[in-house]
């Protein structure tokens, strides 16, 4: 199977009453065999946006507290705190869910680098390292962040500026022969 990356959804307007708010950004941890298998050593992938927030998915390939287990983190990147469902899924080649964990209510990420508060949360015991290794996708783990709103967001429409046209008509005057000087 070949599993390329695929773009995030964009919602325009106010979506209806019964829609989940759920989004899913998929990270693709590329060479994941060949990550180190010692304890507390992380990935960090790029930031990433989603629910309109920068975050961080903080990988420990060897895991944190038990050896052949991985660890798997979301870290908030932003100067805001933010209340979020959080979820990571494993598919393998075939699509079958090998890994689903879920956030059992909404948690608090802290500002970035706030020192009275967790801007990061996840599981130190995801998976098994060789669980993880037999669902590689072309040698790529495929992570599904799934996310959700604590407090659905209400889109504003967008603010309406109509166009200034004082330029073009002061360049039509200044090239008008009779309104020239």
């Amino acid at each position: 199977m070949n599993a390329s990356p695929t773009a995030a959804s964009v919602h325009v307007g106010t979506p209806p009453p019964d829609f989940n708010g759920w989004t899913t950004t998929k990270v693709y941890v590329h060479g994941f065999a060949n990550l180190s298998a010692v304890r507390n050593v992380p990935v960090a992938s790029p930031e990433f946006i989603a629910l309109g927030n920068p975050w961080r998915l903080m990988l420990y390939p060897g895991g944190v507290v038990r050896e052949g287990w991985v660890a798997i983190y979301l870290r908030n990147w932003s100067n805001e705190s933010i209340d979020v469902n959080v979820g990571f899924s494993i598919n393998d080649g075939n699509g079958k869910q090998v890994v689903y964990e879920q956030s059992p209510g909404p948690r608090n990420f802290a500002p970035m680098g706030d020192a009275d508060g967790y801007d990061y949360w996840g599981w130190f015991n995801f998976a098994t390292r060789l669980s993880l290794l037999s669902s590689l996708i072309n040698g790529a783990l495929v992570i599904g962040v799934h996310m959700k709103l604590q407090q659905p967001a209400k889109l504003s429409p967008p603010q309406f500026i109509p166009e200034n046209p004082f330029n073009e008509n002061m360049l039509q005057m200044l090239n008008d022969e009779d309104l020239s000087i």
